[in-house]
């Protein structure tokens, strides 16, 4: 290009010559509709028809490119929802997860508590239940075996180690009055209590017992609870008259 003068390319020749072209395509093809052998009714006739051909090609056009918005609409509606009870489902199945494990766990401890007390009182009433009803009445230190072998046999049963268990003394006054009556020597891992006071009858003789006391453990696994991996102890307790009064 040169200062002060302007010169075409040969690009913008050919866009030139394509754009007078199709004025001029236009401009016969109106002329051939105007000029053509026919009446100006049927002309008119004519241009009305593709007019309204043409009209009704651009309304399909509308009514099907509405129909796929819509049809857009709907779907981002949908995943939109999705996603929303996507997100409720992440925030609540971990509260419900929680609470099947809460109702698992609580259930154990309640099954195990049950087992231990059922064998404290199978212990209770083996110390204080002769071996036949001619046999001489049980010293202390027999009905302390005799509950502790129970004791063992019992949680065997229940699937439950009898190692585990602990002693725990109870509360229970003397047969007579006094402080509690110490645990039998040399029982293992549970407490028997001879002649412990159950009761005071109308004369004022006390009614007196046997006493079987022990713990077992029981350990939660609760994850993000204060009780996860926390070991309590589980106490079972059982009183039983003495049958030789």
């Amino acid at each position: 290009m040169r200062i002060g003068r302007y010169e075409s390319s040969e690009n913008s020749n050919v866009g030139t010559a394509i754009t007078f072209l199709l004025i001029g395509l236009g401009a016969g093809a109106l002329a051939g509709l105007l000029l053509a052998p026919k009446s100006g009714k049927l002309l008119r006739r004519d241009l009305q028809r593709g007019y309204e051909d043409a009209k009704e090609t651009f309304d399909e056009w509308t009514d099907e490119a509405k129909s796929r918005v819509r049809d857009v609409s709907d779907r981002v509606r949908d995943v939109a929802s999705r996603g929303a009870e996507i997100a409720e489902a992440a925030a609540v199945l971990p509260l419900m997860f929680m609470m099947l494990l809460g109702i698992f766990w609580f259930g154990q401890a309640f099954s195990i508590y049950g087992a231990i007390t059922r064998a404290a009182q199978e212990g209770a009433r083996a110390g204080a239940v002769p071996s036949c009803t001619t046999c001489t009445p049980l010293t202390p230190t027999n009905r302390a075996l005799h509950a502790l072998a129970a004791v063992q046999s019992a949680l065997t049963v229940a699937k439950l180690d009898p190692a585990l268990a602990r002693r725990s003394t109870a509360s229970a006054p003397s047969c007579g009055g006094g402080a509690p009556p110490a645990c039998a020597a040399g029982i293992g891992k549970i407490c028997v209590q001879d002649r412990v006071q159950l009761s005071n009858t109308t004369t004022g003789t006390g009614v007196c017992g046997v006493s079987v006391t022990f713990e077992y453990p029981f350990q939660f696994w609760l994850p993000f609870a204060s009780l996860n991996q926390q070991r309590i102890w589980l106490l079972a307790s059982a009183r039983v008259r003495l049958e030789n009064q």
